[in-house]
């Protein structure tokens, strides 16, 4: 979670939905198995990073981090005959907090951008590269690399003594060339493709004391996030070749692949401490309105060099040993809601002992099935 909002993508392996900047957070709140019925759609452990806020002190940092080619060792897969890739890395970030009206409104923001080299050696010998009529500069490391940059900007305005709304807008932009599901080693630089993330989100929170005892918390978030691998520069053209043991090369089969993924969230908390009890009733509506291009591509497999060789050449087309290519309608859109009800107390019959039990029920709608499907 993002400051009691989910943060997890629908329906890839659960990797975060807005990535942040580890200079923003104020702190991260972790519940293990067995938590409360107020956390659901997870059976493992949740985490909540709260983000920081300004105060009526102006406070800021910044610093630059670094690192260079000669300060770090070189990759054990480089062959002894090419000179160390560069691996430098730059980090630069900046943050202030403080108050735009004392007491009343106060403002965060923040800035992070980091440019890594993460070069990538090549094992396939110069000479093999001749035999299959590659150039000599693909024995080269990829220069795989990541360029990131993190922003985001808050405000808390205490409305009353009663009141307080946080807005929160962040996100970030990665752009990483030379990416692939494997790279290096036995996988050339025309397998590679350029990957370009790119997320934005606003959310609203607003959370009311109503009496000593009762605390409401309402908060709506409108994340999004986009993911593609796009061909470049130096992606092959035509089919994508694989000769096991030797070199991979030709094409990139990943290329073409596309997910994005808006996920407005509205959910409600509503605490009330009596006596010994703690109780609290909520509920959250979690719409998902997804887009996926599945990456479409022609791989051929020959058992060696020469039988590669002759089916270039026009001798023998047929000398692969197998042939795979993805035919039909890649590209799919689909909605989806995940919405949730709970009541739970918080029980504490002596100092010395916490019951905590409630109920809570979970609905998710799937998205509607294609009618013109050939199959059920």
């Amino acid at each position: 979670q993002l400051d009691g909002s989910s943060n997890v993508e629908s329906d890839r392996a659960g990797i975060r939905l807005l990535p942040i900047s580890e200079t923003w957070i104020q702190e991260v709140q972790a519940v293990n198995n067995g938590f409360a019925p107020e956390f659901g759609n997870t059976v493992g452990t949740l985490f909540n990073t709260i983000t920081r806020s300004g105060t009526n002190e102006l406070h800021g940092e910044a610093a630059y981090l670094f690192r260079r080619t000669p300060m770090s060792a070189r990759p054990a897969l480089l062959p002894d005959n090419q000179p160390t890739p560069d691996v430098n890395v730059d980090s630069v970030f900046a943050d202030a907090g403080g108050r735009l009206v004392k007491d009343r409104v106060f403002f965060f923001g923040g800035y992070e951008h980091v440019k890594r080299d993460l070069p990538a050696p090549v094992t396939v010998a110069p000479a093999t590269l001749a035999q299959l009529g590659l150039p000599a500069n693909f024995a080269n490391a990829i220069p795989f690399s990541q360029s990131v940059t993190f922003f985001i900007g808050k405000v808390d305005w205490q409305l009353t003594s009663k009141h307080r709304l946080s807005l929160r807008y962040n996100g970030h932009r990665n752009d990483s060339p030379y990416n692939s599901s494997t790279i290096g080693g036995l996988f050339l630089v025309d397998r590679t493709y350029t990957f370009v993330d790119r997320s934005h989100g606003g959310a609203a929170q607003l959370v009311s004391v109503i009496s000593p005892n009762a605390v409401n918390e309402l908060r709506f978030q409108v994340p999004f996030r986009s993911q593609s691998q796009n061909r470049f520069e130096v992606t092959g053209s035509g089919p994508a070749i694989s000769i096991p043991g030797v070199a991979n090369f030709g094409n990139s089969l990943d290329v073409g692949f596309r997910f994005d993924e808006m996920t407005p969230e509205v959910s409600e908390n509503f605490s009330y401490n009596l006596a010994q009890h703690a109780l609290k009733f909520g509920g959250s509506v979690r719409a998902i309105r997804d887009t996926q291009v599945q990456a479409t591509a022609a791989l051929y497999t020959f058992p060696s060099i020469a039988a590669y060789v002759v089916a270039r050449d026009g001798l023998n087309p047929r000398s692969y040993v197998r042939f795979i290519q993805t035919v039909g309608e890649p590209s799919m859109t689909y909605n989806s809601l995940f919405s949730g009800l709970y009541a739970q107390d918080t029980w504490k019959p002596r100092a010395t002992i916490t019951v905590t039990y409630g109920v809570r029920y979970d609905v998710y709608r799937p998205p509607e099935a294609n009618t013109t499907s050939p199959f059920a």
